[in-house]
Order: C-alpha cells, then sequence, then structure tokens
C-alpha cells in the first residue's frame, strides 16, 4: 500500500513539475514576443475623417444626365454595402484616380443586387451627405436594424422616391433640414413614422 502511495504522489509530482515548466515556457514566450513601444512616440488618428463603413460602399459611375455609364462619368451614385460596419456615413465624393466625384445619388445597380442596401439586417444608421440630391424607390426599404437617418444639408432640395425607406419597422430617428420632394406617407410607408403622415 505504502508503495502504491509513493507511486501515486510521484506521479502527480511529475506531473506538476511539467505543468509547471509548460506555463513558465509560455509565459517566457510571451514575453520574448511582446512589442517594445516606446512612450515618446505618438501615434494620430485623424477622427474627422474616420469613416469605417467606406471602404464596404459600392459606388457606380453616372454621366452628366444621372444615368449609369461606364464613360463620360461626371459623377457617382452609392448602389450598395458589403460590410458588417452597423453605421453607415455616405462621402460626399468618390475619388477615382485621383480625382474627386461628387456622390449625387442612392439608388440600386440592377447589374448587382448582391450589394443592394434592401434588406439588411445589420445597418443601424445612415449620414447621407448634402450633395446627394437623388434617393431612388425602395433604396433602403426593409432594413429591420435602421433606428437612426441623417440627411446633411441646410440648404437646396433632396428628392426621395417612393418607399426609400419602407418597413425599415426599427426607424425612430429621421433628421433632415433640406425641402424633401417626395410623398412621406409613400417614403416612410410601414415604420414609426408612417402615422404622422396619415
Amino acid at each position: 500500500m505504502n508503495k502504491k502511495l509513493t507511486r501515486t504522489g510521484l506521479i502527480a509530482t511529475l506531473v506538476l513539475v511539467v505543468t509547471l515548466v509548460c506555463v513558465l515556457s509560455a509565459t517566457a514566450t510571451y514575453a520574448v514576443w511582446q512589442r517594445n513601444v516606446s512612450a515618446d512616440k505618438e501615434i494620430v488618428v485623424p477622427i474627422g475623417d474616420n469613416n469605417p463603413s467606406l471602404k464596404y460602399l459600392k459606388f457606380k459611375g453616372l454621366n452628366a444626365q444621372g444615368e449609369f455609364a461606364d464613360e463620360g462619368i461626371t459623377q457617382y451614385a452609392v448602389v450598395g454595402y458589403d460590410g458588417l460596419v452597423a453605421e453607415i456615413i455616405i462621402p460626399e465624393v468618390y475619388t477615382v484616380d485621383e480625382v474627386d466625384y461628387p456622390v449625387v445619388m442612392v439608388t440600386t445597380d440592377p447589374d448587382n443586387l448582391y450589394y443592394r442596401f434592401r434588406d439588411n439586417e445589420i445597418i443601424t444608421t445612415i449620414t447621407i451627405p448634402s450633395s446627394v440630391t437623388v434617393i431612388k424607390d425602395f433604396a433602403f426599404a426593409g432594413m429591420s436594424s435602421l433606428v437612426k437617418v441623417t440627411i446633411e444639408g441646410d440648404a437646396g432640395t433632396i428628392t426621395i422616391g417612393d418607399h426609400a425607406f419602407a418597413y425599415c419597422t426599427s426607424l425612430t430617428t429621421f433628421n433632415h433640414i433640406r425641402e424633401v420632394e417626395g410623398d412621406f406617407s409613400r417614403i416612410l410607408l410601414g415604420t414609426p413614422w408612417a402615422r404622422q403622415w396619415i
């Protein structure tokens, strides 16, 4: 019986030593790979230009008449999104080959419905810049998580198509100063805002 206890004690001690060596080894390895950052270095993050949603927005060129075009592009439309960032900020300009083009429209690309905003369940807020003058029919319809829309700019008119925000069932904030051309009872159909316009 004493031999059994001694053997059990020996095995337990051996397991303890092996565990201790593994832990110390892992700690030493972790310490070796720690990056040494000196306190005199400062990293500046440009907060005003921070738009994590930008790289996931999809754009398509428009000609001067506001039609999709491959040549003679003078402006751009935002046609969709394929990211997981919930707060969308549409930029005023889209840069191609170091040339800034105004972003003037939000619509859907009929050639690529996969990226459309419609029925998106991730986006919670959308900020639309003053450069956008047209939001087409059904552009943001059915976005069940959308809570807040802000349309920037205090002058001019923005044309919003029928059902552009229809059935955005969580939409509780719709901020705009610009004059809206469109029928709010149709633009906001099926949202908490709809009763105000009936």
